[in-house]
């Protein structure tokens, strides 16, 4: 499974359990750097960058999530086939939505 695949699949299983998921696309009119998703579950915002096993943040991926971060902005990367660094492991959207938030 692709890392897109395998990110449409976490998303669509987040989305059935009432979670609103927004793709935060870079383009002209958007700042570069940005997380993957905006996931919005029970009045908690979240951030979510996901990446394949051996994916690596970019320098500015980085350096905007760590802006974010500071400003209070809860910002997590995803590793397939189902880690959050530094929080714990998850197999489904699901569980990723309730291992983020409680």
């Amino acid at each position: 499974m692709t890392e897109s695949e395998w990110t449409r699949k976490m998303c669509k299983q987040m989305e059935t359990l009432g979670a609103l998921v927004i793709a935060l696309v870079g383009g002209r009119m958007q700042q570069s750097g940005l997380p993957d998703r905006l996931v919005i579950w029970k009045g908690v915002t979240i951030f979510i960058e996901f990446k394949s096993a051996r994916g690596k943040l970019s320098a500015l991926q980085s350096a905007v999530h760590k802006q974010m971060t500071s400003r209070g902005a809860h910002v997590y990367v995803a590793r397939m086939p189902g880690i959050v660094e530094g929080v714990g492991e998850f197999s489904t959207g699901q569980e990723l939505l309730q291992l983020l938030i409680r």
